[in-house]
């Protein structure tokens, strides 16, 4: 989600919306079932870098609800 070292060093709070990433990445609407668990990586596969990354907690909660 956030590519480069502009936010080095620092913790970001990001916001998605799983079914419209779905439908992105497959062209379908997004299965009417329970997310039974999330993945974050990062990779540098096309530029032969390196990167590390942090990964904080992680909450799934539907769309409008309390944070």
């Amino acid at each position: 989600l956030e590519p480069g070292p502009a936010h080095a060093g620092q913790w970001l709070e990001e916001r998605r919306d799983l079914a419209a990433d779905y439908r992105a990445a497959f062209g379908a609407a997004a299965p009417l079932h329970e997310v039974s668990g999330i993945a974050a990586g990062n990779d540098t596969d096309q530029t032969g870098g390196t990167a590390t990354a942090w990964f904080g907690d992680s909450r799934i909660a539907a769309a409008g609800s309390a944070k």
